[in-house]
């Protein structure tokens, strides 16, 4: 878990590298469309290796399909940190496999999973930096079961007002959130299918049982 005095070192310290990378780095075409995909990548790695390079706190995964973008070394723990870049943010972007968001907090891995979300607002480069911890947040969160993943809903986080979440929540709390999210999920993908399968057999059903 990540102190005030640490949630706030780590935002302020991003707000000043996406600065520079807007001013010195970005070459951005706001008449394109998807800027926060084209972009996002980049700008990630940007803040990741300025990080790592000025705090040796901070490492990379060494993996390409890690749990995060980043880990935050404190006291024996590992923080992991999840990066999303995006332009009006309004998307869907995935937070991370079912069985790592699950099994990680289970296992006791992590207790806690943090988003550090970069909303470029404008033409004239505003942005926004925003960090939590997706657990005490999960009405922030869907599972689609057609990729195994669980994605941010990004409307509502930037769409209206709601409030970030940061009281301590009882792990079983947390598990019993998740099962709510993950059955419905599942739920929805067998009636998708069932309804895909019904609309086919009346075709089948023309040329005989």
């Amino acid at each position: 878990m990540l102190t005030k005095k640490q949630l706030n070192y780590i935002e302020d310290k991003t707000n000043e590298y996406v600065s520079d990378w807007l001013n010195d780095e970005a070459n951005i075409n706001f008449d394109s469309k998807e800027i926060g995909h084209k972009h996002g990548e980049e700008v990630e790695s940007y803040v990741v290796k300025r990080f790592i390079t000025e705090d040796d706190r901070f490492e990379e995964p060494e993996g390409s399909r890690e749990f995060g973008d980043l880990y935050f070394n404190h006291s024996g723990v590992k923080e992991y940190i999840n990066i999303k870049f995006g332009f009006q943010k309004k998307g869907q972007p995935n937070m991370g496999a079912a069985n790592r968001f699950i099994g990680f907090l289970h296992n006791n891995t992590i207790d806690s999973y943090w988003v550090l979300s970069i909303n470029l607002l404008d033409e004239k480069k505003n942005f926004q930096v925003h960090i939590f911890d997706i657990y005490k947040n999960l009405e922030l969160i869907h599972y689609d079961n057609g990729t195994g993943q669980f994605m941010l809903k990004e409307c509502i986080f930037y769409g209206g007002d709601y409030q970030i979440n940061e009281d301590v929540l009882d792990k079983k709390y947390i598990m019993m959130k998740l099962k709510d999210i993950y059955n419905k999920g599942v739920d929805s993908l067998v009636e998708r299918r069932l309804e895909q399968k019904r609309k086919k057999q009346v075709i089948f059903d023309y040329y005989g049982s």
